[in-house]
């Protein structure tokens, strides 16, 4: 756990300093890059054990795809081994420049760390933008060190969730569509640009809509069996994770559902803030639905990841101060309480083998 802890800290540091320096542009970006090559470094030299989904498919996705020849080849292939077309293309991309694994772990992460940098630069007026890539690392770094496709189309999405921020709604539907050429579970965003028919700027959001939500969102943790079934027949999901819809014996990790319930309160920062306020009730609601159904299956977890980070952004947005060394009681409790799951999660259930970090190139381990 420390080697990640150290690069988290080194990378914050790097991003912070990049935000109050943004008049020096070459020392602006250097900065920045820095903290993008950092975790993608720690990700570059790990060892193939590192991860569970790495030996699961990773390593084989990896060498296979050398054998493709053509474009029409990659959809072939996408079609055969039920991968997205973006997630082979980017290994078949990678795989022709080299052999090394390494650099499918480094270009992994850093494409997809640079996208959330940009999304935070996008936001910087609204939010902590420094913080927030901080928050992305202490919750998702992780979980991309083993969901090597999933992760790319989270990243895509924070990009969307920028978008979604201004309601800027054709750009965001743009970034989902992308996003579901490497996962097909970010088409469960879709929810998001739903949700806000309901959400008023002007007014707090209708008493009637949290009872519909509630009573709609404990139909829905009954029914997910079903419902899941429905999405496989519709090829938003992979067939693969039917034997997964009623696996009753997965265990939901209390500390997301502790920590989500929570973030319900954060909307009282500024209530009278509707445009932000509204939302965090409305998505931390969503989300401890969705969490709850992982009671069935990891696959509620993992939707679940696109939701926080749009709890994220809100919350940052409604907890905004314009000094960007000063942070408020309400950014570092968040800040806090996404530390406190990491060691917990991290020491307890390890983030499916992700931790201990070991790298034989470093000497780690």
């Amino acid at each position: 756990m420390i080697p990640y802890l150290v690069v988290f800290i080194l990378s914050a540091i790097c991003s912070f300093a990049a935000y109050n320096v943004q008049k020096a542009r070459p020392v602006f970006w250097t900065l920045i890059v820095l903290s993008v090559l950092l975790p993608a470094l720690l990700s570059g030299y790990r060892d193939m054990t590192v991860g569970i989904d790495v030996l699961l498919y990773g390593v084989s996705a990896f060498n296979d795809t050398y054998w493709i020849e053509t474009f029409r080849d990659l959809w072939v292939r996408e079609d055969d081994v039920r991968m997205e077309v973006g997630y082979v293309a980017f290994n078949w991309i990678i795989r022709h420049s080299t052999e090394d694994i390494f650099w499918f772990f480094f270009w992994q992460q850093f494409f997809a760390l640079s996208i959330v940098q940009i999304a935070c630069w996008r936001m910087q007026d609204k939010l902590n933008a420094p913080l927030l890539y901080t928050l992305y690392l202490v919750y998702y770094y992780c979980i991309s060190m083993c969901h090597l496709r999933q992760m790319f189309a989270v990243a895509i999405v924070v990009l969307a969730y920028s978008f979604a921020i201004d309601r800027q709604w054709l750009k965001f539907g743009i970034c989902l569509l992308l996003a579901m050429i490497f996962h097909r579970s970010a088409v469960f965003v879709g929810i998001v640009y739903l949700a806000h028919f309901v959400i008023s700027d002007e007014e707090p959001v209708n008493p009637k809509y949290l009872l519909a939500l509630l009573i709609g969102g404990t139909i829905f943790v009954v029914l997910f069996p079903p419902l899941m079934y429905l999405a496989i027949d519709y090829g938003l999901m992979d067939a693969k994770y039917a034997k997964y819809a009623e696996d009753v014996g997965n265990r939901v990790h209390k500390a997301d559902l502790l920590i989500t319930g929570v973030m319900y309160l954060f909307y009282r920062i500024d209530k009278d803030n509707y445009h932000y306020a509204n939302s965090i009730r409305i998505f931390s609601l969503m989300a401890l639905f969705i969490l709850a159904c992982g009671m069935y299956n990891d696959v509620a977890q993992r939707i679940a990841y696109y939701l926080n980070i749009y709890l994220f952004i809100n919350i940052l947005c409604l907890a905004h101060k314009q000094d960007r060394l000063r942070l408020s009681y309400a950014e570092i409790a968040l800040m806090s309480l996404l530390v406190v799951q990491f060691v917990y999660i991290g020491l307890r259930f390890r983030f499916a083998e992700v931790i201990p970090y070991t790298s034989s190139t470093l000497g780690i381990g």
